[in-house]
């Protein structure tokens, strides 16, 4: 019981994200595009590179909630996007 509980406090429900990658993603030769959702707020962006994608994440886990510099990964949007 103490391991399930100190499992389930490693994954809170608020670090939940779905990656959804595209059909032109190729990992292999670096080309990597698709969406992402924020399980709890709803929020979902499209990326186009890794660094977009990880950008993602930074925006919705630091304290302040502050949208770090993307480039061209900009389209969080406060709704899930089809």
């Amino acid at each position: 019981m103490n391991a399930e509980r100190k499992a389930h406090s490693a994954l809170p429900p608020d670090r939940a994200f779905v990656v959804q990658l595209g059909s032109e993603t190729e990992i292999e030769r670096g080309s990597l595009e698709g969406r992402v959702e924020h399980i709890v707020s709803g929020r979902a962006t499209r990326f186009q590179t890794l660094e977009g994608l990880v950008a993602f994440f930074g925006c919705i886990l630091t304290p302040h909630g502050g949208v770090p510099d993307t480039g061209t990964d900009r389209n969080v949007t406060t709704k899930p996007t089809d």
